[in-house]
């Protein structure tokens, strides 16, 4: 999708005169929000599932909001999956086995999850 003109802050569509959509790391989009894109032409829906292994369509509600899955089912199956890969790990040992020169890390939790670095 592009962004929008320089000193743009009004939507493209000829028909709104609402503001545009600015993300909070600052991307602006030249329309208000996806409604306005898509009437304009400018916002294409994803077509498929996101989980891997799915070739359904995605799940557009009828207000437009586009669902990145198919539906539920393979929403929890895909969350399902990422919690399998998202193992635990020990920044303690991890730390130690990198630097075995360095101090031990405070006995507070040290541990977090993989998926956590990966969104």
């Amino acid at each position: 999708m592009c962004q929008a003109e320089s000193g743009q802050t009004i939507c493209k569509s000829p028909e709104c005169d609402r503001p545009i959509y600015v993300e909070s790391n600052g991307m602006r989009h030249p329309f208000c929000g996806r409604t306005c894109a898509s009437k304009y032409g400018d916002y294409v829906y994803p077509r498929y599932c996101k989980r891997v292994g799915c070739n359904k369509t995605t799940f557009v509600e009828q207000n437009g909001y586009v669902h990145p899955y198919c539906g539920r089912s393979c929403a929890d199956i895909a969350l399902s999956q990422m919690n399998q890969i998202g193992s635990v790990i020990d920044l303690e040992t991890t730390i130690e086995q990198l630097n075995p020169l360095s101090s031990p890390l405070s006995t507070t939790s040290n541990s977090t999850i993989l998926s956590d670095f990966c969104e």
